[in-house]
């Protein structure tokens, strides 16, 4: 059976590709956070996406209390890239290990029980999931 082969070029771009990775950190031992980095496409344009599980030991057993899903707009381009180069280095650097312990965790922890984040808390914790795309970047 021929292979069909199409030349890469800037009139035909290489088609997008998705792609996950997943970690789990147990920051405190009755804490765990599990986060997701996901490239998605659409119309052959990637799309990122941090997503952010906070789970609190209670009774002996992990509970999910806070569900984040961080999207960076798609004209901040140094988000964009800390997400990709989260993926191409398939783990969560030492500093930004350090933004989810002192930044992420602390601001979706305020969530346990609400209803939903109020502005400020939203705010809070959108630039805290961006200050850790960017962390090894800078941006």
């Amino acid at each position: 059976m021929p292979i069909k082969a199409t030349a890469i070029t800037a009139a035909n771009p290489a088609p997008c590709m998705g792609f996950t990775l997943e970690v789990k950190v147990v920051p405190k031992k009755d804490l765990k956070l599990h986060v997701v980095v996901d490239k998605t496409c659409v119309n052959n344009q990637a799309r990122w996406a941090l997503l952010f599980t906070l789970e609190k030991k209670i009774d002996g057993e992990f509970v999910e209390i806070v569900f984040v899903s961080y999207k960076p707009k798609l004209d901040d381009a140094k988000a964009n890239q800390g997400l990709e180069r989260m993926l191409i280095d398939e783990k969560i650097s030492k500093k930004q290990l350090a933004i989810v312990k002192d930044e992420v965790i602390p601001a979706t922890a305020e969530l346990e029980g609400a209803a939903g984040p109020t502005p400020a808390q939203a705010k809070k914790i959108e630039a805290a999931s961006r200050r850790l795309a960017v962390a090894e970047i800078g941006g």
